[in-house]
């Protein structure tokens, strides 16, 4: 059952927020490297190419999830001077590819789910959704940007420029790209955790994204290729007056930035 709350309104760049330091862990399928002084070190994620066919509806009941490592390293956004907390609910996400698409799933649990906007094209971050930024000719401009809710309601954005603040602009003006081969798919069951008698929904979400929906400038998804990329989750709170929660994969401060994005590497 779709849960909604009126919430305060939440824009993109009022999800501007704050992170932390870490240090690199080399021979690993994820880690941390240095981007700069200013921002905390950001995460790499070794995505792997799957043998077998992805449908995106939500499911994750490929064999590819079976074999994908799965990350649960999201934090909360903190001071510039402060290590970042942990995600307040657990979310963990996974990237496959093939030679012409990326898939992305993701997993989340939550005491109440919480829709605000239904459709194509919505501020869906004023709720519960994860997302994803991706610069894959990593060139700094036309960022491609895409949310996906708990009911499967699809935002998809570019971001033409990001300014020094972190700032990306209007999203209604943003989410004038339309990309029509973007698939999404979610789904929700309901959880009865055995340690505390709580009752969670989770739910998940596939989405895939082809290529050509990211670069003209790459034929196909090569080994070794590098994207930077950085993975969302907005967390809609309990009350309707407490901010939404931005979750990230990769710590950063100014999160919409390019050049603090975490490094997707192709294999």
């Amino acid at each position: 059952m779709r849960a909604r709350r009126t919430l305060r309104a939440v824009t993109l760049s009022g999800l501007l927020l704050v992170g932390c330091r870490s240090v690199r862990m080399p021979g690993s399928l994820e880690g941390l490297f240095s981007t700069s002084p200013e921002e905390p070190a950001a995460r790499f994620y070794d995505a792997f190419l799957s043998r077998s066919s992805v449908t995106p509806d939500g499911e994750l009941n490929e064999d590819a999830w079976q074999r994908a490592f799965w990350t649960e390293l999201f934090t909360q956004p903190g001071s510039a001077d402060a290590e970042p907390a942990p995600a307040s609910e657990p979310v963990e996400a996974a990237i496959v590819h093939d030679k012409y698409r990326v898939v992305l799933a993701f997993r989340c649990r939550d005491q109440a789910v919480v829709v605000p906007h239904t459709g194509r094209d919505q501020p869906v971050w004023e709720g519960d959704s994860v997302g994803v930024l991706i610069d894959a000719d990593r060139s700094g401009e036309n960022i491609r940007a895409v949310y996906v809710s708990p009911s499967n309601d699809l935002t998809d954005l570019n971001l033409v420029r990001v300014g020094a603040d972190g700032d990306p602009g209007q999203w209604r003006a943003n989410a004038l790209w339309d990309d029509m081969t973007l698939h999404s798919g979610a789904a929700r069951t309901a959880e009865v955790d055995p340690a505390t008698g709580r009752t969670n929904q989770v739910w998940t979400v596939e989405l895939a994204i082809p290529l050509r929906a990211v670069t003209r400038h790459q034929p196909e998804i090569a080994e070794g290729r590098e994207w930077r990329v950085q993975l969302i989750r907005t967390n809609a709170r309990q009350e309707a007056a407490e901010p939404v929660e931005v979750n990230l994969w990769s710590p950063a401060r100014l999160y919409f930035k390019p050049s603090t994005y975490g490094r997707l590497r192709f294999h």
